[in-house]
């Protein structure tokens, strides 16, 4: 697994599952706080996710709802 970009954009790429989601954790929770405005996540890169990696966007997005911010998708 691969994320790369700043506060606004990440590029999610490899593999999202168990063995990656803390790490993605970590850089999508950070990405989260230290921003501002909107968080696009460009998921096109992965290869393969599981319920883990769901979870993971899902509590970055809870957590940006929280902080007054949206996820979304590359459209």
């Amino acid at each position: 697994m691969h994320i790369r970009g700043d506060h606004v954009e990440l590029v999610v790429g490899g593999r999202l599952d168990v063995r990656s989601a803390a790490d993605a954790r970590t850089v999508l929770h950070s990405a989260v706080d230290d921003g501002v405005g909107d968080l696009v996540l460009d998921l096109t890169g992965l290869d393969s996710w599981d319920a883990t990696g769901l979870g993971v966007i899902m509590g970055a997005h809870r957590r940006a709802g929280r902080c007054g911010r949206r996820v979304g998708g590359r459209p």
